[in-house]
């Protein structure tokens, strides 16, 4: 799945392609900060689907669209907006769908299911975990247990672990599986080694690999965690 993204504001360009990533991390992604740019780019290549802002700091989205049309008919064009008034716009130019910003998961996963291959629905789910220099892809069977760290989380892998400025309630999202036993902590209930009573009324736990740190429970979690835990 070929994807391009073009709009003026880097940390929109990054948001997208980052809950893209979170999605689909095996996806072809090429980004542009330009309408001139973008229509370089599409000079000499195509993409499944382009996420086009709806105001560029060179040229009008919505005035730029026709003209990618032309050049890839077969194209997806979905347009980018913070206002739901354009979409009315949208689908008179003939542009296939909107999202407005901030983005949502559902709209956003909806619209990537129309150009995702059959084939590629079956490849195996990886979560991306963003480093200074570059982005490691961990399958969630490997992944034992996150924490909160500064501005950001610790992910402890069964090799190694890592630091993304992303918050714990965004991998959250990423792996249902797992479980939140602690507003600082989420845990793969696959990993759990042992839960114990730390003192009186509060209760503990132990994962594989980790068996020397002491993850903390919330009392409201306690419950369900032992339910998940006997199924």
């Amino acid at each position: 799945m070929r994807i391009a993204i073009v709009d003026d504001e880097r940390p929109a360009r990054e948001e997208l392609r980052y809950e893209i990533e979170c999605r689909y991390p095996e996806a072809e992604i090429m980004t542009a900060s330009s309408g001139a740019e973008m229509l370089e780019i599409l000079a000499e290549q195509s993409f499944d689907l382009l996420f086009l802002d709806v105001n560029l700091g060179d040229m009008k989205g919505i005035e730029l669209a026709p003209a990618i049309r032309k050049l890839h008919p077969e194209m997806l064009i979905c347009l980018v907006t913070a206002y739901s008034e354009y979409a009315v716009k949208a689908f008179e130019l003939g542009i296939d769908d909107y999202i407005v910003k901030p983005f949502q998961g559902e709209r956003l996963a909806r619209i990537l299911e129309r150009v995702v291959p059959a084939e590629e629905e079956a490849l195996p789910h990886r979560i991306p975990i963003h480093q200074k220099d570059r982005t490691v892809y961990e399958k969630p069977e490997n992944i034992v247990f996150i924490e909160t760290y500064e501005r950001g989380c610790r992910i402890y892998t069964t090799d190694d672990c890592y630091y993304d400025s992303h918050s714990i309630g965004s991998y959250e999202k990423m792996l249902p599986a797992f479980f939140r036993i602690h507003k600082s902590y989420l845990v793969n209930p696959e990993k759990i080694r042992e839960l114990f009573l730390m003192r009186k009324n509060s209760f503990c736990l132990r994962v594989e690999g980790y068996e020397d740190q002491i993850l903390p429970i919330a009392r409201d979690k306690l419950k369900a965690l032992r339910e998940l835990l006997e199924q």
